[in-house]
């Protein structure tokens, strides 16, 4: 990936993908071309794909979350928050291909990035990510380290609420709280 762009718009992109590249990588989706043949057009400059999942959403994650871990940059404190909001609205598809809570180092390395957002710098990526929550845990009912993941989050989200009540920072315990609610 070309993480290194310092395009906003290319690591947005590439956010916004990272569901469909999982899909690609476990092979339930096939790349189709969209371009017509009635309108010839140069195809390096106007090739079209569509990407054609194979699966209704009920597949166990079959990816380790290792391939995760290069796009991890995009959930820096200092990335943009439009890529942040857009690797969390890739969330839901990426987690049916991803198997997050194996508890190897590279799944705690990623639900550790994502749990930070709980404590953006952005109200809007904290409300996303309290709106995203869900598909962690979605993602943890069907596999055993669901304590792990639960006991993760309820240790984060104190510490997070803490830090919000000594800094006084009203905004970031309201959207902790929208958290606590969606985790239940």
């Amino acid at each position: 990936p070309r993480l290194e762009d310092g395009s906003e718009t290319v690591k947005k992109e590439l956010a916004r993908i990272i569901g469909q590249l999982s899909c690609i990588q476990s092979d339930l989706s096939q790349l189709s071309d969209t371009q017509t043949r009635s309108t010839p057009a140069p195809e390096i400059l106007c090739h079209k794909l569509s990407l054609a999942a194979e699966h209704a959403g009920n597949t166990l994650p079959s990816l380790k979350a290792t391939v995760v871990k290069p796009f991890l940059p995009l959930l820096e404190p200092q990335a943009p928050s439009s890529v942040k909001q857009a690797f969390l609205e890739a969330l839901p598809h990426l987690c049916q291909h991803v198997n997050l809570v194996d508890g190897d180092s590279g799944s705690q390395e990623v639900l550790c990035a994502l749990i930070g957002l709980m404590e953006d710098s952005d109200p809007v990526v904290r409300i996303r990510f309290s709106q995203s929550v869900r598909f962690l845990l979605t993602e943890t009912t069907r596999n055993s380290e669901q304590g792990s993941l639960n006991e993760l989050l309820v240790a984060r989200l104190k510490e997070a609420f803490n830090n919000a009540k000594l800094k006084r920072d009203d905004d970031l315990r309201n959207t902790l709280i929208l958290t606590t609610g969606e985790i239940g």
